[in-house]
C-alpha cells in the first residue's frame, strides 16, 4: 500500500506537519508537554534555505512551527549555519 518512496516521505512530511500544529496549540493554550521541542525544518524551508532564500525560510518555518519571528529567525540561522559546516 505505501511503498512509494514518494508516498512514505509526503505521509513523513505531513506527520511533522501535524505534529509542528500539536505543539502550536499546545504553546498556544499554555499546555506543558513535558518534552522539549522537537523544531525540524521541513522539504520546503530546506529548499528556501538553500536558495538562499533566508527571510522567506523565516516566514514558512513559522507558519509550520507556530514559533515566533525571534524563535524562527534564531532557528533559521542555526540550520544555515550547521549547513554550511
Amino acid at each position: 500500500m505505501w511503498g512509494n518512496k514518494n508516498d512514505l516521505s509526503d505521509l513523513k512530511e505531513r506527520i511533522e506537519k501535524l505534529e509542528r500544529q500539536m505543539g502550536y496549540l499546545f504553546r498556544s493554550f499554555g499546555i506543558e508537554t513535558g518534552e522539549a521541542p522537537s523544531w525540524q525544518p521541513s522539504s520546503k524551508v530546506i529548499a528556501l534555505v538553500s536558495d538562499g532564500k533566508k527571510m522567506e525560510a523565516i516566514k514558512a518555518f513559522r507558519e509550520e512551527s507556530g514559533v515566533s519571528l525571534k524563535d524562527a529567525k534564531l532557528f533559521i540561522e542555526s540550520f544555515e549555519s550547521k549547513k554550511t559546516k
